[in-house]
């Protein structure tokens, strides 16, 4: 235990850092620390599958040298698509490990760390939802209200009280209903699922305004804001969850989670 332990926190330290690094680069337009970038994030990779450590992240690709070769040039364009996905994925790598590291020392049943592994699967039983003996109708995930059918059925299996539809105190002249209350947890989820329409800026604005609501909730300890994103509509996953995140909220933590990313 001591010796995953120690590795956890040495290899944690060097995602963080790789997580800022190319997030840095990105905001300065630095298209081309991507390679150094991959190479050191797949090194952290190998050292968690040497460890016996899964965090369910693969290895980030090259480019394809075709794409960084020959007329017309699309060099800049794919080292930038690479830079972003190193940043998501980095960013990923750290909040995993981080939890990981929670999860070896303290308390196991963590709410928080329950409620990431429910975010972390639910793409994968979305898409095994499609796929039933005989042509049997299932559930299809199409918009929010699929999402919130899905998500119950998860969370009733790890948490015994999950209050769907409960009223938040009223706000600017009227009072609105939340998703999903863990009353014993003191935790609220929110739920979105992007849409044509509804891309990073749609989805802040709308969670800014969620955020000042549950702020007022007497239950509402921590806000855990899921967004549902099949498709990659969100350009930014790590910039959303950063702005939001940060938001003065008094007393209210609050967590955007972003699957899959």
């Amino acid at each position: 235990m001591e010796t995953e332990l120690n590795i956890l926190q040495s290899l944690l330290i060097d995602a963080q850092e790789l997580s800022r690094s190319a997030q840095r680069d990105y905001d300065n337009k630095q298209w081309k620390t991507y390679d150094m970038l991959i190479t050191q994030f797949n090194h952290i990779v190998s050292e968690l599958a040497r460890a016996n450590v899964d965090v369910g992240l693969p290895e980030i690709a090259r480019i394809p040298k075709p794409r960084l070769e020959g007329y017309p040039y699309v060099g800049r364009q794919a080292e930038q698509e690479k830079l972003c996905e190193i940043v998501n994925a980095s960013a990923r790598l750290a909040t995993k490990l981080s939890l990981l590291g929670n999860h070896s020392v303290a308390d196991k049943q963590s709410p928080m760390i329950r409620l990431e592994m429910v975010c972390d699967r639910f793409h994968a039983v979305a898409k095994a939802l499609r796929k039933r003996h005989e042509q049997r109708p299932t559930l299809d995930v199409k918009d929010e209200y699929d999402v919130q059918d899905l998500l119950r059925s998860l969370l009733v299996v790890d948490f015994y009280d999950v209050r769907p539809e409960e009223w938040t105190p009223s706000y600017a002249g009227g009072a609105a209903r939340m998703d999903f209350l863990l009353k014993s947890e003191q935790v609220v989820m929110e739920t979105k699922m992007t849409r044509e329409g509804l891309g990073d800026r749609e989805l802040g604005e709308q969670l800014i305004i969620d955020i000042a609501k549950y702020s007022q909730h007497p239950d509402c300890k921590t806000l855990v804001c899921f967004v549902y994103d099949p498709l990659g509509r969100v350009a930014n996953p790590v910039g959303l969850q950063a702005d939001l995140e940060k938001q003065p909220n008094g007393s209210l933590a609050v967590h955007v989670i972003v699957r899959p990313s």
